[in-house]
């Protein structure tokens, strides 16, 4: 389910919601009611799987000590 960001044209405060079908359904500003709204671009996140013991890495070096006891279950294959 995609999480868009919005901005109230009326109110002008912006909000998050979960859109099933941006094409389908009115969106509504939680804050005033207005229908009065734009869809914003947003940026998403991404997280890097690095362990605190220096075993894994998501780079495309891949493991940075090969330990066989990571347990990480990424590039040590473990």
């Amino acid at each position: 389910m995609p999480l868009f960001e919005f901005i109230c044209g009326n109110c002008g405060k912006q909000f998050e919601k979960i859109v099933f079908s941006i094409n389908n359904e009115t969106i509504e500003c939680p804050f005033c009611k207005s229908k009065d709204v734009k869809k914003q671009f947003s940026t998403f996140s991404a997280s890097s799987h690095h362990h605190h013991n220096g075993c894994c890495s998501s780079s495309s070096s891949g493991c940075i000590t090969k330990k066989t006891s990571c347990g990480c279950g990424g590039c040590c294959g473990i």
